[in-house]
Formats: structure tokens, sequence, C-alpha cells
């Protein structure tokens, strides 16, 4: 539900955070719309249309996303980093596409990291990737929590990347 400083913008909510928070159904700017249209600056991720995306984290809500993004060639899911490299594998079989790996320093740079883990783990995901180096210059990183804000990503802003928190109105568990 979005909160009272929420300005709408057709089918999405622009949280006034530093960063993007998505407060309502907001994937629907993911899904072939040109983020620059919300007026970021070309050459960045943002600055052209988003191709390939890692997730950390692909449970419930990082698999079905990452399903869909792939069915439907949004995003080329190329990492998938879970608590064990068999889950992970699990996850791309699930997926259709990318490879499980078993570090952060692991990940491939992408347009897009989506930090699904569970709302405990978001905060220690985003230092340890932020510590592996494997951020892409103008990275968009967002995480799917639908209690906690953009600002737990601060330690990803700091190197460049633009953050968002991305709130899935439909329960996926």
């Amino acid at each position: 539900m979005p909160n009272r400083n929420d300005r709408k913008l057709g089918l999405t909510g622009i949280r006034d955070e530093p960063g993007l928070g998505f407060s309502t159904f907001g994937f629907g700017i993911f899904f072939g719309f040109r983020i620059s249209c919300l007026g970021f600056a070309s050459g960045s991720a943002v600055g052209r249309l988003v191709k390939t995306i890692n997730v950390i984290g692909c449970g419930n809500v990082g698999k079905a996303l990452s399903r869909l993004w792939t069915r439907h060639g949004v995003f080329r899911v190329q990492s998938v980093l879970n608590r064990s490299v068999e889950s992970g594998a699990r996850a791309v079989e699930f997926v259709g596409a990318g490879r499980a790996v078993d570090d952060y320093a692991r990940l491939e740079p992408a347009d897009l990291v989506m930090i699904s883990a569970s709302d405990e783990a978001i905060e220690m995901c985003c230092r340890r990737l932020c510590a592996a180096g494997s951020l892409a210059e103008g990275a968009i990183v967002f995480h799917t929590s639908g209690s906690l804000p953009s600002s737990l990503l601060k330690p990803v802003r700091s190197r460049g990347a633009l953050v968002a928190s991305v709130h899935p109105v439909k329960s996926f568990a």
C-alpha cells in the first residue's frame, strides 16, 4: 500500500526518498519500457533498455519473476546466487536461464541485480555484493521486500548503483 509521500505515475509509485521505491505494482516499468522516461541520465543502465539481471536469493519471488521475465524476453538472467549452489541450480532449472554461482565474486556484471532474499538477509546481501566488487557501473539494485525501504541498499548507491525497492502486490508464498 502506498504511503502518503508517494506520487502516482501510472501503475507505479515513486517514493520521495533517495533512489527509486516502487511501492505499488511497479513491475510494469521493467517490462520493456524505457526506464529513461523517468528522467534519468543516459549512459547508465537506466538510460537504455535493460537486458541482464542477476538474482540474489532466488526463492519463490525470485523464481517467479525471473521465469516470467525470461519467458517474455524482458531480461536475460545471468547469475543466480542462493545459500547453496544446489538450490541455485534448482532455481536456474525452474527459470530456464542463468547459471548458479556459489559466491558474490562469481556474479557477472549485470544491468540489474534483484535481491529477493528474506527481509533479514537483504542488508547483508547488499554489503557482500559491494565487498565482492562485481557491480556494473550504473547498475540498478533492488530488493523485493514489501516492508523495508530502498535506503537499506545505501552501500551499493555509494558505489554508483541506482537503488529501488519493488514491492509485489501479489503474494508468492
